[in-house]
């Protein structure tokens, strides 16, 4: 015989902790709502929440990353003078060269960034070298 678990209905960023039956039946009663449910509707119930919320926080990630990968890829742009794509192409081949995930090699590209706002003016520019690849310039 499967159990029956009495879950009170609770406001957002409350506990929705399992609350004893006679304390849920008694706020059905007073209007107070609740629900009762099956020990085993309840595992699956939870089973997928976790799964919800783990697909919630891989898409959460990746819209992080593509902001942060369109932000490295405008501040390149501006910076060097490049069109967009030239601009990913860059960041995605220096990500493949170093081994490192793209969103890593943005958020360096962006300490960039955010140095030179902080020091008001660009640090050492990148210059074309030959055979197409860059480079910071010596000073």
């Amino acid at each position: 015989m499967e159990k029956l678990i009495a879950l009170q209905v609770v406001q957002r960023g409350e506990n929705p902790d399992g609350v004893p039956l006679a304390e849920a039946l008694e706020s059905l009663r007073a209007g107070e709502g609740g629900a009762l449910i099956r020990e085993g509707e309840l595992r699956e119930l939870l089973a997928e929440r976790e799964k919800l919320l783990t697909t919630v926080r891989r898409v959460q990630d990746e819209l992080d990353t593509r902001r942060m990968v369109e932000r490295a890829k405008a501040y390149l742009s501006r910076s060097l003078g490049l069109r967009e794509d030239e601009a990913y192409r860059l960041l995605q081949k220096n990500s493949m060269d170093t081994r490192m995930p793209l969103r890593e090699i943005a958020q360096r590209v962006l300490l960039v960034a955010d140095l030179e706002e902080a020091a008001g003016k660009e640090v050492n520019p990148p210059a074309r070298r030959d055979g197409g690849r860059w480079g910071w310039r010596r000073p």
